[in-house]
């Protein structure tokens, strides 16, 4: 491998903290890292140039993304469920709360509730925003990707219809990360992280395929939704890119 080759990481959020699948943008071979924090993460592998993260960045004072609308239709009926909606930008801001508490604040901001899927996020995207934030010249390193469009992507376009949590959507997500990294890579992926507590082996998938987005980015081949992103209140892009 060329050490000079830029590397890139894909990142999905998990119980034990972030799982990020780290490589060369010469070679299909990642390998597998797991941090309690994505800037303890971050700062640990200075030489990664683009991260590719499994987390909303960008929010809508509302929490009507017009990205997560967009990904909702590019997945159709079969995956659009996997789309949650981002929270609105001043309910992450306003730092922990109980559910509750929560669901009455963002029924001020946009007229609905927060759900739990959001809910249990809000620390994990309050972690990331605050990262960008606070280093600016990450915002041009670390964007928003999602998993079920990377592997729509490499599909050819066409979502996988099975969920990532049965046995079935796990073993075809297997099959097509295999067929673009080999089959090796990935099984040496997946027993990296098998006895480690807090990352499941849908959240190893995810940062595999993650992984496969940053590197298309530094080739200028990653799509955007949408085209032409707004940016929020804090200047964050309200995009996923796959």
């Amino acid at each position: 491998m060329n050490r000079k080759a830029p590397l890139v990481a894909g990142v999905d959020g998990c119980p034990a903290g972030w799982v990020a699948a780290i490589g060369s943008t010469e070679t299909a071979d990642p390998w597998i890292v797991v941090a309690e924090c994505l800037e303890q993460l971050i700062d640990r592998h200075p030489r990664v140039s683009r991260w590719a993260v499994d987390m909303p960045i960008g929010l809508a004072e509302d929490g009507q993304r017009e990205c997560d609308r967009l990904a909702r239709e590019r997945l159709g009926p079969n995956r659009r469920s996997s789309v949650f909606s981002a929270p609105p930008r001043l309910l992450v801001q306003a730092g922990a709360l109980d559910y509750h508490d929560a669901c009455t604040l963002a029924e001020k901001l946009s007229g609905k509730k927060v759900s739990r899927q959001a809910w249990n996020l809000l620390p994990k995207i309050g972690e990331v925003r605050r990262l960008v934030i606070e280093r600016p010249r990450w915002r041009q390193r670390l964007f928003e990707t999602h998993p079920e469009l990377a592997f729509a992507h490499l599909a050819g376009g066409a979502a996988i219809a099975e969920s990532k949590k049965s046995r079935e959507g796990c073993a075809i997500r297997i099959a097509m990360l295999a067929d673009h990294l080999g089959s090796d890579t990935v099984q040496r992926a997946l027993l990296q992280t098998e006895s480690t507590r807090g990352v499941a082996k849908d959240d190893t998938l995810d940062a595999l395929v993650c992984w496969t987005v940053a590197k298309r980015v530094t080739q200028a081949a990653a799509e955007s939704l949408p085209c032409q992103p707004s940016l929020d209140e804090d200047g964050l892009v309200e995009a996923i890119l796959y």
